[in-house]
């Protein structure tokens, strides 16, 4: 059975290069936890709420990385969803997000255990998502967005060896500002992520 379903994984996650999982900007011993939430106002949201935070997600660890991929995994009631998401300029941003709900739909009716998908495929630390529940706190940074009443909160528990606020705050204003242009872009090419606060910060981080 395992074999069978072990086919379709193969088809997403064989060969993937991407660690999506940004790098630290201090290094210490310190595995004391963080966290930092802000709230955030994206225009009118297309479609289903999870899968539009779940894919601006993606596009975001792509965008922060300079990359044209991404790998993250996606809380599931208890369990993780892995999600490897391919980057084109020209995709339509509607595309993008029926593609995303198709791969979650097909990984959950084949689902194995992440454990099970991470040791076969040798990933490495993949950051976690959330949507409208607690955030996971096994890896070195996990996001989070709930909501409440007509405002949205998105928020990053981090370790603090591996993090700065700075930094936490730089992305989670990006990702703020992502969610806010995706909802007026029709390529993915269109959305833009980066304040003035997060760009500075971003290119200090490249230049060292």
């Amino acid at each position: 059975m395992n074999e069978n379903r072990f086919d379709y994984h193969d088809k997403i996650f064989s060969g993937i290069s991407a660690n999506s999982m940004p790098a630290p900007d201090i290094f210490s011993g310190d595995n004391e936890r963080g966290e930092i939430e802000i709230v955030f106002a994206p225009n009118e949201i297309p479609g289903d709420e999870k899968n539009f935070f779940v894919g601006t997600f993606g596009l975001f660890l792509a965008n922060f990385a300079g990359s044209d991929e991404s790998f993250f995994t996606v809380s599931d009631g208890a369990e993780k969803i892995p999600v490897q998401l391919q980057i084109t300029d020209n995709e339509p941003t509607k595309n993008y997000l029926e593609n995303l709900a198709q791969q979650i739909k097909s990984t959950r009716e084949n689902f194995l255990p992440y454990e099970e998908i991470r040791a076969k495929y040798n990933f490495s630390d993949a950051p976690n998502f959330s949507f409208d529940s607690e955030i996971s706190t096994d890896t070195n940074l996990n996001f989070g967005v709930r909501r409440e009443g007509e405002k949205f909160f998105v928020a990053a528990n981090y370790r603090k060896g591996s993090y700065s606020e700075k930094f936490i705050n730089s992305m989670l204003d990006a990702y703020a500002r992502l969610t806010e242009n995706f909802c007026a872009a029709n390529t993915l090419g269109e959305v833009d992520m980066l304040s003035e606060k997060a760009e500075e910060i971003l290119k200090n981080l490249h230049d060292t």
